[in-house]
């Protein structure tokens, strides 16, 4: 453990390193003292609700653009990040919504009248793992789901609202996806 800490330093300086571990307990604390049993009492409604369903994950990439969407109209649908964007192009609107970026956050905070509207259920990170406190962006809503990011540690949870990042917000449309019982997921 120790020789893993020296790399770090060694690898980021002394500064950085400190910073980045500054970080992580800041995001502990507010974990801990922001997120409620109420949270997980209202995940605990969603726990199966679409078992044996199937769901598409709908990314952002350029293939969109050449992608026959309309054929999933009466689908179970996943959409991230700007999705929204793409609405006006649409016959349908997604059922499922989730955006765990914090710096993408902040910019969709004053788009998030063209979401809130549509998707069924949105999933965001009540405290960003940088420490960013989502929930005073967004306030309180019905349809948000709260994600709680676990910060040591990897893996796929199937206890939310705790997730595991995993370098794309998808990673986490997975483990929700799981959870809500989902037997098929299309990408």
């Amino acid at each position: 453990m120790l020789k893993k800490q020296y790399h770090l330093i060694a690898k980021y300086g002394l500064t950085n390193f400190l910073l980045k571990k500054i970080i992580k307990i800041k995001f502990l604390i507010l974990v801990k003292f922001f997120f409620k049993s109420s949270d997980k009492k209202k995940w605990e409604k969603l726990k199966d609700k679409y078992l044996g369903e199937r769901v598409f994950l709908i990314g952002n990439g350029p293939s969109l653009n050449k992608t026959p969407l309309y054929l999933i109209q009466d689908e179970y649908i996943m959409c991230f990040n700007r999705f929204h964007l793409m609405y006006e192009r649409l016959n349908w609107k997604p059922t499922f919504y989730t955006i765990v970026d914090n710096l993408l956050l902040k910019d969709v905070a004053n788009e998030f009248h063209e979401i809130e509207p549509y998707s069924k259920y949105i999933f965001l990170p009540k405290i960003h793992p940088v420490g960013d406190k989502v929930f005073k962006i967004f306030n309180i809503r019905e349809k948000i789901f709260w994600l709680k990011h676990k910060f040591f540690g990897w893996g796929f949870s199937s206890n939310l609202p705790s997730v595991y990042g995993g370098g794309s917000v998808i990673y986490e449309g997975f483990q929700i996806l799981k959870y809500l019982g989902f037997k098929e997921i299309i990408l």
